[in-house]
């Protein structure tokens, strides 16, 4: 292999991926002349590694031990080349082992035969998801989302939001997806063509808890097709692509022509096959890069997320790269190949990692309607510069003048930050209050005050004194407070949602799972956090759980006329913690509809979900759609007006209007009459430990969890549960068990 030790990764990484190949020296060019210049963030040397350590500091002489249960030892893997350890233990060079190890996964599927004989050619991006999920191991309620979901909801909620979008800029009179089809049949002009795309260009999209990017990598592929069905799929001068058909098919964009052949991008002679091919591949490239730089966005207080994130983005713009002509005007020497200065070279990629940004969505200093406007008549900068610098930085292709534009961009958040702060009431106050304060220890008098003036003056003096020292207080703990340590400011993070005005807008479209994490049981969580979180989100105390501040915070952010859709826990059904939320959205959005799943849609998690799909508009009488969802079809169940909801207990998102339930229960009795119902055994840590698959013993218990009980059968899998509280009160593995 080219890449034998750390010094020669970090090589690749940093003087080849990292620079433009007309830059390059001529040892590089020597030995990587097929290697592209690719322009991505991904390449260079970040603030962590220039403070620490970077790759080619790390050990070449280090070796891994190869665990008993590595997919290395399957007999799909590459054969080894092995050294021994003194105890006996197979070790192997640590780069080896992590190409190796990587080169026995299937990068191009999602199914779950992840072994593979051979290596694909493109990886699918989803699988990373996954591989993050793993990683990460759902400490911040992060679980992968299945693409059935994925494309269900982002299809829902982005078409309904280009039914908006187009009724809102001319004015039609439409109401669905097809309506807008027969609008536009006859108005084909390249003209037109331009300016439809446009508009929807101009749909803005976020996932505030974005994890490793799956909704927005769906939202990419539905933002493409929607452009194809509406016959406005074109290249930059608004000629339609012709020939092909674009589909999404188990949550990849499929190009195929019409014999049904899947488009390759094929290179002949160091030049595209033909114009035909060149055309599409150079047009799915930058539908792509507009619609990533213009229309997806994403929050994630997990850096890892967020890197995760970015890269998929990446993969997904890298799979539509292209060889671009160029002038090549060194005539006396001829290029070796076409990368260096050649007819053509790969297209370099831009900076999409700006829209993707690291914090804490649901907690910020600043609320989004504080006035920018007095802080846009003092800083440097208005609206207007503040977007061109972010487009600048998105096509910058200097690593220096990158920097630059980050300076920039930082010093224009902090004056805002400044500017915002000066307006702030407490501050006001606090201003007035030292000015008055500051009059009454300086103001003189002609006569000498009398003892009752005084004692006044002194009163009113104490009096000022106590205040400035409760509002001098306040203004610091709000700036040292440790809960605000990852605060994220949608006021003004992403001007792409401000007016000209510095007026926030919100987005058209907001996407995500959230996570669902129970601060009750979350031991970090500090008591003010949980304050901030309800004060802030006006909800009830009882069993907190993230996901329900999120649908909050989601309504905040979107616009009005805004689509959100989001799947979640389905206690927000019926749970009685949650009545405040459903009545909340049954009286502020329009809740067309409820996603349910006849099985549990997550691989690991053992979590009942809904989706809810909601309008930002105040509607006083509409359907709600309860629909099932699986991964071949969508089917309907009920429908139910949303002012009929308030009747129920609880205000409870039930849909059995017939009382079939209470019918069918008669002369039966509940369950809680008999006994205390609650959380017998949660199992910790490695759970493998306690999970038994025979009972040759004769000790071990049945174990049904989530997964074994479905709406009207149990179904036992034949798992079984090592679970005798004697032993474990009394070995090491007690740990592993949290008993109520």
């Amino acid at each position: 292999t080219t890449i034998h030790d750390f010094d020669e990764l970090f090589k690749l990484f940093h003087k080849v991926l990292a620079v433009h190949s007309s830059n390059r020296s001529d040892a590089i060019i020597a030995k990587y002349s097929n290697i592209p210049y690719l322009n991505s963030s991904l390449f260079e040397i970040s603030e962590l590694e220039d403070h620490t350590v970077k790759i080619n500091s790390l050990d070449n002489s280090g070796k891994l031990e190869l665990m008993k249960g590595s997919v290395l030892t399957s007999p799909a893997a590459k054969p080894l080349h092995l050294e021994r350890a003194q105890n006996g233990e197979s070790l192997m060079p640590t780069l080896q082992y992590l190409f190796q190890f990587l080169d026995a996964y299937d990068f191009a599927s999602d199914s779950t035969d992840d072994v593979q004989d051979d290596s694909k050619t493109i990886i699918n991006a989803s699988v990373l998801g996954k591989v993050f999920e793993k990683i990460n191991g759902y400490k911040d309620g992060s679980i992968y989302t299945p693409g059935f979901i994925t494309m269900y909801m982002c299809r829902k909620a982005i078409r309904l939001s280009v039914v908006q979008k187009f009724k809102d800029t001319y004015g039609w009179n439409i109401d669905t997806f097809d309506d807008i089809k027969n609008y536009l049949a006859d108005r084909r002009s390249a003209k037109d063509i331009l300016e439809f795309n446009s508009v929807i260009n101009s749909l803005r999209l976020c996932d505030p808890a974005v994890g490793s990017g799956h909704y927005l990598v769906s939202a990419l592929n539905e933002f493409i097709a929607i452009k194809y069905e509406l016959g406005i799929f074109a290249d930059s001068q608004g000629n339609r692509i012709r020939d092909y058909s674009i589909e999404i098919v188990n949550d990849e964009l499929l190009v195929t022509d019409y014999e049904g052949n899947i488009f390759e991008y094929k290179m002949q002679s160091g030049k595209p096959l033909n114009t035909a091919i060149q055309q599409l591949q150079k047009t799915l490239f930058h539908e792509k890069q507009t619609i990533i730089e213009n229309c997806l966005f994403g929050v994630d207080i997990n850096p890892n997320s967020v890197k995760i994130c970015r890269l998929r983005l990446w993969i997904e713009l890298l799979k539509s790269a292209y060889y671009k002509e160029v002038a090549n005007t060194d005539t006396a020497n001829p290029p070796l190949n076409p990368l260096r200065g050649g007819d053509f070279e790969l297209e370099t990629l831009p900076n999409i990692d700006i829209n993707i940004k690291c914090g804490n969505s649901l907690l910020s200093r600043f609320a989004l309607d504080a006035d920018l406007s007095k802080a846009l008549k003092s800083v440097k900068y208005d609206i207007k510069a503040y977007r061109g610098f972010v487009d600048e930085y998105k096509n910058c292709k200097s690593r220096e003048v990158k920097r630059e534009l980050q300076r920039i961009l930082d010093s224009i958040k902090n004056d805002f930050r400044t500017e915002i702060n000066k307006n702030d009431p407490k501050v006001q106050r606090l201003s007035r209050v030292s000015g008055e304060l500051f009059t009454l220890l300086n103001q003189t008098s002609a006569f000498e005050l009398t003892e009752k003036e005084k004692k006044d003056q002194k009163a009113k003096k104490l009096k000022l004194e106590a205040e400035i020292t409760k509002l001098t207080h306040e203004i610091e703990d709000i700036k040292s407070n440790a809960i605000y340590k990852n605060a994220f400011e949608w006021r003004f993070e992403f001007p792409e949602v401000l007016n000209n005005n510095g007026d926030f807008e919100g987005f058209d479209v907001v996407v995500g799972n959230p996570p669902y994490i129970q601060l009750s049981k979350t031991v970090d969580i500090t008591e003010a956090y949980k304050s901030y979180l309800i004060k802030t989100y006006n909800t009830s105390g009882g069993r907190l759980n993230t996901y329900i501040f999120f649908i909050h915070q989601g309504y905040n952010i979107l616009k009005n006329s805004g689509e959100l859709a989001y799947i979640i826990p389905n206690t927000i059904l019926t749970q009685e913690y949650y009545k405040f939320t459903r009545e909340f959205l049954l009286r502020n959005t329009k809740l067309h509809t409820i996603v349910n799943y006849d099985e549990l849609p997550f691989e690991s998690a053992i979590v009942e979900v809904v989706s809810i799909l909601f309008k930002k508009e105040i509607n006083l009488s509409y359907e709600v759609s309860s629909i099932e969802l699986d991964k071949v079809s969508v089917k309907e169940l009920n429908n139910k007006n949303n002012n009929d909801f308030f009747k129920e207990a609880n205000t409870s998102f039930s849909f059995n209007t017939n009382n079939i339930i209470s019918k069918s229960f008669i002369n039966s009795k509940k369950l809680e009459i008999f006994t205390e119902i609650n959380q017998a055994i949660a199992l910790k840590g490695d759970k493998k430990l306690s999970l038994m698959e025979n009972n040759v013993s004769g000790l071990y218990y049945k174990l049904l969890d989530g997964r074994n009980i479905n709406k009207y059968t149990i179904k036992w899998t034949g798992v079984y549960l090592d679970f005798n509280l004697e032993r474990i009160h009394s070995c090491k593995r007690k740990d592993i068990f949290e008993s109520s």
